[in-house]
């Protein structure tokens, strides 16, 4: 008998917590489900402000454009491709391909993502798996025909509750650590100590750039 009450008073304190739970979740649908109108202007000027960043980026002169290092076989086959293409370039057609490396860089670990930032596991956070599922949810809701503002609303929530895990802002890092590595070859030899800090720093800005723009178009009714 004192086994069985202890077994009920135990599942009593799990119930108060999942209530507790879903009155937290429900007070950030309740309080954000369809009120988040973001504008054709908005995600223009997000986007135009990202641009400027990554043109900024691309012309450092830190990098060191007129000398393309020789191929490596450490290298990935996309770096090997990209660097075989700029090695017979001029510096300024070398910076637009830098350009657009980046831009094709940030579409696909961020702008191209439904839920980015969720797949990606860094040494701190482990794995959660439940996450991975919510794209696949999106995609169901869609070919089952569900209506389109049923779907952004549960969209914009959703987004809201995994804004409290902190994942995007990680991610960023993560992203930024990405285009770091893939460029790393071209910073000038002679870059100083607080001029490579300065790409760092200018690297990562384009990355929460990037992000921000990322998480306006998702929390939109627009459908971005």
């Amino acid at each position: 008998e004192a086994e069985l009450k202890k077994e009920l008073l135990d599942l009593r304190r799990e119930v108060a917590r999942l209530q507790q739970k879903e009155t937290q979740f429900r007070d950030i649908i309740l309080s954000s489900a369809g009120t988040q109108k973001i504008t054709d202007q908005e995600v223009i000027q997000a986007f135009a402000d990202l641009r400027q960043k990554v043109q900024q980026l691309a012309s450092s002169s830190t990098f060191d454009l007129a000398n393309i290092p020789a191929i490596s076989s450490d290298w990935t086959q996309k770096m090997k491709n990209f660097y075989a293409v700029c090695r017979p370039l001029r510096s300024r057609d070398v910076s637009n391909r830098l350009k657009a490396r980046i831009f094709a860089i940030l579409h696909q670990l961020i702008l191209g993502e439904p839920y980015f930032g969720l797949k990606r596991e860094n040494h701190t956070t482990p794995r959660n798996g439940e996450l991975w599922d919510i794209d696949v949810m999106d995609q169901e809701l869609t070919l089952c025909a569900v209506n389109a503002g049923a779907i952004a609303d549960w969209r914009i929530c959703t987004l809201n509750c995994i804004d409290l895990l902190k994942l995007p802002d990680e991610y960023s890092h993560s992203v930024a650590a990405t285009i770091e590595n893939f460029f790393a070859p071209l910073i000038h030899k002679r870059a100083t100590k607080s001029q490579r800090k300065e790409m760092e720093e200018k690297i990562l800005e384009v990355s929460k750039k990037s992000v921000e723009l990322r998480m306006m178009m998702q929390r939109s009714k627009e459908g971005y």
